[in-house]
């Protein structure tokens, strides 16, 4: 399928050699990118897994806005195709490379925690949106408000859902 061929595709340019024995070039960003994108629209979260370990190779070569880009692709990916566990372990990785995520992705978590029932996780990521992390304070949005209120109604927690 496309994604995986795109996968294949950019590991082994990001492998290679230019003959001279010095490396190629970083793959355009908007290859990765479409790559990325398409994954996402497919639910494959391996094939984004594999482009993105392709591009790590060249991690020096992009601008942070680019890398934080492509990691929110496969965040989304994650979270989509269900894998809480790896949807949070993005996240951390882009709050620990100094990245920003937005709400909608701290949002797109804490729904994948919640479907895969794990509440009390999702309650220490929810709470842990208003510390500072490297002087920036995210707040939670409608995004993640509406996350938590889905656990509290699947958990039958209304006096919570309503505090």
């Amino acid at each position: 399928n496309d994604p995986e061929l795109a996968s294949l595709l950019i590991q082994r340019s990001s492998t290679q050699n230019s003959g001279d024995g010095t490396d190629i070039d970083a793959l355009p960003y908007e290859a990765i990118k479409s790559a990325l994108e398409t994954c996402l629209k497919t639910s494959d979260a391996k094939s984004a897994e594999s482009i993105l370990e392709s591009m790590e190779k060249l991690d020096d070569k992009y601008p942070m806005q680019a890398k934080e880009k492509l990691y929110s692709l496969l965040l989304l990916c994650h979270a989509k195709d269900g894998n809480a566990v790896a949807a949070w372990h993005d996240l951390s990785t882009m709050v620990e490379r100094d990245m920003n995520p937005g709400d909608d992705l701290f949002g797109a978590v804490l729904h994948a925690l919640i479907i895969d029932g794990r509440q009390e996780e999702a309650d220490n990521l929810f709470q842990s949106m208003e510390k500072k992390k490297n002087g920036i304070k995210i707040f939670p949005g409608a995004l993640s408000f509406d996350a938590m209120l889905l656990g509290r109604i699947r958990s039958h927690s209304w006096d919570e859902a309503i505090t």
